[in-house]
């Protein structure tokens, strides 16, 4: 399993009268999950996994021309810490 970081570019909304100075032109997100799926236009990251089922839960889909920076580390690779 991979788990990614991601700081992509959204699009942009406002719901109300706004003037042209007030435009909010860039919307910067930042992503952390399971990088489910990755092709040649697009990556998937989920935020829950059910191995019971082996289905994913809050998927996401970016398309890779938005994305400004990925960084993914493998679990196996990860700090593993003590639960109580």
């Amino acid at each position: 399993m991979i788990i990614a970081y991601v700081r992509w570019s959204d699009a942009a909304f406002q719901d109300e009268s706004v003037r042209l100075q007030y435009f909010d032109n860039e919307c910067i997100l930042e992503e952390v999950g399971i990088l489910v799926r990755e092709t040649p236009t697009h990556i998937s990251l989920a935020m829950d996994y059910n191995a019971s089922d082996d289905s994913y839960r809050h998927v996401c889909h970016i398309p890779k021309k938005m994305i400004l920076e990925m960084r993914t580390v493998k679990v196996e690779e990860m700090k593993k810490y003590k639960c109580q």
